[in-house]
């Protein structure tokens, strides 16, 4: 955790996490976000699956 804090992205991938200072003197920002007072996080993706449920996909319209 950084308080305070600077994220650096290049397109969708984050390159660097740190102090304002430190990130600040290794890249230049096209376009400045000011987030005070928020949480910064990456986009959350569902990476778990239910392989069992697979058998069960079409259920509802095969039963009729």
């Amino acid at each position: 955790m950084f308080s305070p804090g600077s994220v650096a992205i290049d397109g969708n991938t984050i390159v660097a996490v740190g102090s304002p200072q430190a990130v600040g003197a290794r890249y230049a920002a096209a376009e400045a976000i000011v987030a005070n007072g928020a949480v910064i996080l990456p986009g959350l993706i569902n990476t778990h699956g239910h392989a069992a449920m697979v058998m069960y996909r079409a259920w509802p319209t095969t039963w009729r």
